[in-house]
């Protein structure tokens, strides 16, 4: 009918939704139980992600919005786990989620895998399974999450996810506490996983740290590692010869006061951001530490420049 008005040249005017079904994804019996008619549930200005849930357009389209979606009809026995449970543990993977990409759905033990169109069912057979909460959202815990990753990731984004879950950041949120899951807790959890990547996830977890801010950081760390050059330690604070509090650095290696640090796209969009890790820097130089900066046009040649610094304060490399 509205696609004819269209042709016809006018538009019929749509009742207003109530109130609760105007920011969040619904059910169509939610909508009907407050009176919807089925007429206006077919409205255009409604999106369809799943069968039987609608929302309304309009905002930018983002993963915790579309599995607020998903969460609308699914059973109770269901949980959002691997890539999806990742992004929504907010783990750097080497692609981003876009609008329609499958979600990752699992059950647990012999129980129906999720089977609907947008998406991907699992059946985890796993007693050390924890069903976590975020955003809302039921989803499988970090460490079990982080080996779940291991079956469709490389060993450096894997390492990366890995860094991020036990990260202790130098300021925490108030209301989303880190680490997510201690690198001990994730070792444990690692050596009794039997699942798809249980060999990969056992070799990898030794290359987790924390300490680690961005995952470009870990790819950094990772690519000195593979060129021979010694391990740096991370996320440290420096302090000079009278005990004052200098900053909090990316990479250390302290025997010879060679700092790493990499610049991300912070310091091209924020001008005040840019003055003040100037100013950090030549504190930390005043201080007798060497500064390499590394940027992602530099990555590849990092272990060069990191080599050649070494060397000059004296390291046997």
């Amino acid at each position: 009918m509205e696609a004819q008005a269209r042709e016809d040249g006018w538009v019929p005017r749509r009742d207003p939704l109530p109130e609760p079904l105007r920011r969040a994804p619904f059910a169509l019996a939610q909508a009907l139980a407050l009176g919807v008619g089925t007429d206006r549930l077919r409205g255009g200005d409604l999106v369809r992600p799943f069968r039987g849930v609608r929302v309304a357009r309009g905002g930018p389209p983002s993963l915790v919005r579309h599995c607020h979606a998903y969460a609308r009809r699914m059973r109770d026995v269901e949980f959002f786990s691997h890539l999806t449970a990742a992004e929504l543990w907010g783990v750097p993977l080497p692609t981003e989620w876009c609008d329609g990409a499958d979600l990752h759905v699992s059950t647990v033990g012999p129980r129906r895998a999720a089977k609907a169109r947008g998406v991907i069912g699992h059946q985890i057979f796993d007693e050390r399974l924890v069903i976590a909460t975020r955003y809302g959202l039921p989803l499988s815990d970090a460490a079990t999450t982080w080996c779940h990753l291991a079956g469709s990731l490389s060993d450096d984004d894997l390492v990366a996810a890995g860094d991020h879950l036990v990260l202790t950041p130098a300021r925490q949120v108030p209301r989303d506490p880190r680490p997510y899951c201690a690198l001990e807790e994730l070792t444990e959890r690692v050596a009794a996983f039997r699942g798809r990547g249980s060999v990969r996830a056992r070799r990898v977890i030794a290359q987790v740290r924390d300490g680690a801010e961005s995952r470009r950081e870990t790819l950094l760390r990772l690519r000195l590692l593979a060129d021979g050059l010694p391990e740096p330690e991370i996320g440290v604070n420096v302090f000079d010869a009278s005990g004052t509090w200098i900053a909090r650095v990316d990479m250390i290696y302290p025997a010879w006061k060679v700092l790493v640090e990499y610049d991300g796209d912070q310091h091209r969009t924020s001008t005040a951001q840019y003055e003040r890790d100037i100013r950090r820097l030549d504190d930390l130089r005043e201080a007798g530490h060497r500064v390499v900066r590394i940027r992602n046009s530099t990555l590849a040649v990092a272990p060069r420049l990191v080599g050649h610094a070494l060397r000059a304060a004296g390291a046997p490399v």
